[in-house]
């Protein structure tokens, strides 16, 4: 049985109502995560233009470097540029 001022929370009010919400939004958040992360998003930030950038970076140093010929250096820098 309650008692007068007790309210829903366990003698918490309103502080343990709102960690309640912000723990049922950390929850689903983190089932949001897990779905994006199966569904093959990218979950991580930081890894959209930069990490593309990244390798062509790579790319340009091996080329540099003679690791690889033009034509082999041309058509990778291709399909790093097709995945955009």
């Amino acid at each position: 049985m309650m008692m007068w001022g007790m309210g829903c929370c366990g003698g918490w009010g309103w502080p343990g109502m709102l960690l309640g919400f912000l723990f049922w939004i950390l929850v689903l958040y983190g089932v949001y995560l897990i779905f994006r992360s199966f569904a093959g998003g990218k979950v991580i930030p930081g890894t959209g233009s930069s990490s593309r950038q990244k390798a062509l970076d790579i790319l340009k140093e091996r080329y540099a470097r003679g690791e690889i010929t033009r034509e082999e250096y041309l058509n990778m820098k291709k399909d790093l540029e097709e995945t955009s």
